[in-house]
């Protein structure tokens, strides 16, 4: 049998998307205050040599302090190793899982077909316009927004999809934007945000165990962050 990615995709409702991007959100900022207080202790401790080796060269307290706050960070790298290496997994998981969810979330008509799927009143309604000319169905597009009518709205576009394009009274893809559209663009940028913040974390660390910044991985990051829309899925109504 041949294997079709989106019919084995991972599901997950619109709540449960904004959910993932909060745990995601919530896992960077574990990373940050772990990696935070890696530093802080490391140059706490310099401090402390630097204050005790007051009778030394400038050259021999250098030395000193890079031996003993190299060998120190070691340890704290070592003893952070687990707490590091779940948030790491975690936020690899939440990038793999959320790539087969996006099959989900291709449109806004796809997220409006899903609405009451097998509801009787959308079966009814389906019925009931079957033989609708266009003037009305174009009158009942506009009524299914202005009364944010997902079944009425679900039902139109199925039959919409039977009428010849050149002869259709209204957009479909409009219809389903004026119902579902600001849904959509939620789940999309928390879809789109949960990857970036993976890799964010996952160049984060990598970054702070070889101490070597990767200025192409911030720079997409941000050409990444800067491309999407101005809206906060968290805040967003």
């Amino acid at each position: 049998m041949i294997q079709n990615e989106k019919l084995s995709a991972i599901w997950a409702s619109a709540t449960e998307v904004l959910e993932r991007h909060q745990q995601m959100k919530q896992l960077q900022e574990r990373q940050q205050a772990l990696l935070g207080s890696i530093d802080g202790r490391v140059q706490a401790k310099r401090a402390e040599l630097d204050n005790s080796l007051g009778d030394l060269t400038n050259a021999e307290r250098l030395s000193v302090a890079s031996r003993v706050t190299g060998a120190f960070r070691r340890e704290l790298l070592d003893g952070s190793d687990k707490a590091r290496t779940e948030i790491l997994r975690s936020a690899v998981r939440h990038m793999d899982e959320i790539k087969a969810i996006a099959a989900h979330y291709q449109s806004a008509m796809q997220m409006l077909m899903r609405e009451s799927l097998g509801s009787q009143r959308r079966s009814f309604i389906a019925t009931q316009i079957e033989n609708s000319g266009p003037v009305e169905l174009a009158s009942l597009a506009s009524f299914a927004v202005a009364t944010r009518d997902m079944e009425l709205g679900a039902a139109l576009c199925a039959r919409n999809s039977g009428i010849k394009a050149t002869m259709r009274s209204f957009s479909s893809s409009e219809l389903a934007q004026g119902l579902v559209g600001q849904e959509f663009e939620r789940v999309t940028v928390a879809i789109a945000e949960i990857d970036l913040i993976g890799r964010e974390i996952i160049n984060a660390d990598r970054v702070f165990l070889t101490r070597r910044p990767n200025p192409d991985a911030k720079m997409s990051a941000a050409l990444t962050r800067a491309a999407l829309p101005s809206i906060d899925p968290a805040t967003a109504e």
